[in-house]
């Protein structure tokens, strides 16, 4: 069994007469949807709560434990003041999303709703800008934003990116009482404090917080948009142990200066598990959100080849008969079928790419990586492949991606 299986992510969806009656249900029953475990990503759109896990007083030893010269018990003292702080200044800035949908099919004029959080990042007049999860909107025919005193405001999608799984949104900046402000991720460091921030089981759409530390700083998880087994993506995450539950998706991780260095995005909930809750680092999502509101998607380059890993066709002992390759070239990528750019650069079925730009690429999400990470819209990559046993090397201009 994989860390990550499908039956551990979850996601709330409300009919229409519970969304109105949820501020006056704490503790609503929750069903699983299919619909909203698209992404392995999406599993805190709010995430499979176990059990709620109170890492405070672990947390009050650790500083008390600290060798800082003497100091420790009068900082012992100031962190939980530092803690309020941050609580009290951060309140305002945390928002309960939430999106309706279209009922299922033969629930005719029947909607449900998931919940999740958002984090206000800008306003300027009537204009106001909130991030949350993608898998938080995805799908929405319509979206409301809930702040912290009830009000409630009706908000628009700016962008979304579900490879990323971020969303901008838009409100009233009039009604939006402050912004919160996003630090450095880059200067984190493992054991630092930070305090989780979100609206779980949408209680009546008061956040709440819960405190933790950075359990570790990149942590690999691999991400399937279709959930059929083949990786899309791999996103570089926080771990932290402060507890993360249902409605905190889109939520703010943040630390003990009031800044936001993380976005809530999943946990992992399965039997004997606890504390395993990531967030995307600040400096990850800041580009993003930058892009999305500018151009309310990202602008991703375009290969334009459908491929097989060259490992798992070699499987079915195929390689010598019909690709013809020779023998010693065992990574690499089969071209099923080439569109646009690549198919005007002249690659065709059966081709198999080995390297670009010099770089070994062995998968379909090497490529992907390759791509997204090194080259932008309207650049040149040199593509080194094989067509039998001959090497070739081919140009291919790079266009858009039509999927965003």
């Amino acid at each position: 069994m994989s860390l990550f299986d499908d039956d551990e992510f979850y996601s709330p969806k409300l009919s229409r007469w519970r969304r109105r009656r949820i501020a006056s249900a704490p503790w609503p029953s929750w069903r699983r949807s299919g619909r909203y475990t698209s992404l392995i990503a999406a599993s805190v759109a709010g995430g499979a709560l176990l059990m709620l896990i109170l890492v405070t007083p672990l947390f009050v030893l650790s500083w008390a434990d600290r060798d800082d010269g003497g100091g420790g018990i009068a900082d012992v003292a100031e962190q939980p003041e530092q803690v309020v702080r941050v609580v009290e200044a951060l309140k305002p800035a945390i928002v309960s999303v939430v999106s309706a949908h279209e009922g299922e099919a033969g629930s005719e004029g029947i909607s449900e709703a998931s919940i999740g959080s958002g984090i206000v990042i800008a306003k300027d007049g009537t204009r106001g800008r909130i991030v949350t999860n993608y898998h938080v909107i995805e799908g929405a025919t319509s979206i409301e934003v809930v702040l912290s005193d009830g009000e409630r405001l009706d908000a628009k999608l700016i962008g979304g990116d579900a490879l990323t799984d971020l969303a901008v949104l838009e409100a009233d900046g009039r009604k939006l009482p402050r912004i919160a402000e996003f630090g450095d991720s880059g200067k984190l460091r493992e054991g630092e404090a930070v305090i989780a921030i979100g609206h779980p089981f949408g209680l009546g759409f008061s956040p709440t917080f819960t405190l933790g530390i950075i359990s570790s700083l990149h942590r690999i998880i691999p991400i399937s948009l279709a959930m059929d087994g083949n990786i899309d993506w791999e996103m570089d995450l926080l771990q932290t142990d402060a507890a993360i539950n249902h409605g905190n998706s889109g939520g703010a991780l943040v630390g003990l200066d009031g800044k936001v260095i993380g976005i809530n995005s999943m946990k992992v909930a399965q039997p004997g598990v606890e504390g395993l809750g990531f967030a995307i680092p600040s400096n990850v999502a800041s580009p993003i959100i930058r892009e999305l509101e500018q151009y309310g998607k990202i602008r991703r380059p375009y290969m334009g080849v459908a491929t097989v890993d060259l490992g798992l066709y070699r499987d079915s002992g195929k390689t010598e008969d019909v690709l013809k390759i020779p023998a010693e070239v065992t990574d690499g990528i089969i071209v099923l079928e080439a569109y646009g750019p690549s198919k005007e650069a002249g690659l065709r079925t059966n081709d198999v790419i080995v390297s670009l730009d010099g770089v070994s690429i062995d998968s379909t999400l090497a490529l992907r990586k390759f791509l997204y990470t090194n080259k932008k819209v309207g650049d040149k990559v040199r593509v080194e492949y094989y067509r039998g046993n001959k090497e070739n090397t081919v140009d291919v201009r790079l266009t858009e991606s039509p999927e965003q």
